[in-house]
């Protein structure tokens, strides 16, 4: 088993996990500087500010703590009604997170 740094102990001890949702956003934020205009993907809060959102093309890419879910309401797609929720342990799952949200939003209708 790989050492916690000091930096993961602090988060554990202040929000008993590591990956919680600021963090994971502030993650988020770095991976879409490198891949595309920042302009284009705005974080939001849900009404009750409990969690962070981005909303592209009727699609939704939700922030919890230690997970993110990416939804589809778009009509007669893949992806539609469907969720697709992924654990984060580390950077890769939040690229992962991503990747997936980049496709959904990219989907064609299905014929």
């Amino acid at each position: 088993m790989s050492e916690i740094s000091k930096d993961e102990l602090f988060e554990i001890i202040k929000n008993s996990h590591i990956w919680h949702a600021q963090r994971i956003k502030e993650q988020l934020e770095k991976i879409i500087l490198t891949r595309h205009n920042s302009d284009d993907f705005d974080f939001r809060f849900d009404t009750e500010d409990k969690y962070f959102f981005i909303y592209v093309n009727e699609c939704n890419l939700f922030i919890f703590d230690e997970r993110i879910e990416v939804r589809s309401d778009r009509d007669n797609t893949y992806s539609t009604d469907k969720t697709f929720v992924f654990a984060i342990r580390g950077v890769a799952d939040i690229s992962a997170a991503f990747d997936k949200f980049d496709s959904v939003i990219m989907e064609d209708e299905l014929d």
